[in-house]
């Protein structure tokens, strides 16, 4: 939230001072570290998500497998909009 709202604050001072090359490339850095970060977030859950609700969060084993599939679901991105 903190990186959009930094990088759409620089990326307007480039436009309105009518420098549309590094707005450009500020905003093609700035989708290119979100990417990353979203990537590798997405890559933490999905190949710790045993560990991390077992023992950080300690879930019960009664939904246990329902939360695993859950976040593998969210991990992946393959949720849809309602």
């Amino acid at each position: 939230m903190a990186l959009t709202a930094s990088s759409l604050s620089i990326i307007s001072q480039y436009v309105g001072g009518r420098s549309y090359r590094e707005a450009s490339q500020s905003a093609s850095r700035f989708f290119t570290i979100s990417f990353l970060t979203g990537f590798s977030l997405c890559l933490a859950l999905l190949t710790l998500k045993e560990h991390i609700f077992t023992q950080l969060i300690s879930t019960p084993s009664e939904i246990f497998s329902d939360v695993i599939k859950y976040s593998s679901i969210m991990g992946s991105g393959l949720s849809r909009d309602s």
